[in-house]
């Protein structure tokens, strides 16, 4: 009997050790956007696009922007995945946090640097995004990689 109840303590230590952590860590609304969304949200009209490449010293630099198209205001991040030519492959992602709320018709820019070219066999061809508000999400889409291209390393 006493070997029981030892566990059972234990487990109840446990129990409440984990409930305070969710308490603490788990319920800041600010920390929202660096977290995985938890389900679908109520749809916000966020586009985003890939604007230019640049390829800066040994690396290619991925510029997008990000765009309200909404009458609502997003507060929260968005990740963007580079996805390269061949199938189920990706070649890198970032996410982006807004730092104060996206205004409707307002928009950010954003980059990431990656050492995969958007030329070739194995090139970034497209990339994939997803835009996450208190932790549900909100919009998502795919879209191509630009033609506009600049190497500075020529210059």
């Amino acid at each position: 009997m006493a070997k029981k109840t030892g566990c059972f303590t234990r487990l109840v230590v446990l129990t409440i050790v984990v409930l305070i952590g969710i308490y603490i860590f788990g319920t800041d609304e600010n920390d929202a956007p660096t977290r995985k969304p938890i389900g679908d949200g109520e749809p916000i009209d966020i586009r985003v696009t890939n604007t230019m490449v640049k390829k800066v010293g040994k690396k290619y630099r991925y510029f997008f922007t990000v765009r309200n198209h909404d009458t609502k205001t997003l507060n929260g991040s968005a990740e963007i995945t580079l996805l390269n030519k061949q199938p189920d492959t990706r070649n890198g992602n970032e996410t982006f946090n807004t730092t104060k709320p996206m205004q409707p018709d307002g928009g950010s820019s954003v980059y990431m640097d990656i050492y995969t070219a958007p030329t070739g066999g194995w090139g970034v061809g497209s990339f994939s995004y997803e835009i996450v508000s208190q932790r549900m999400r909100v919009a998502g889409g795919t879209g191509a990689i630009t033609s506009e291209f600049e190497d500075t390393t020529l210059y």
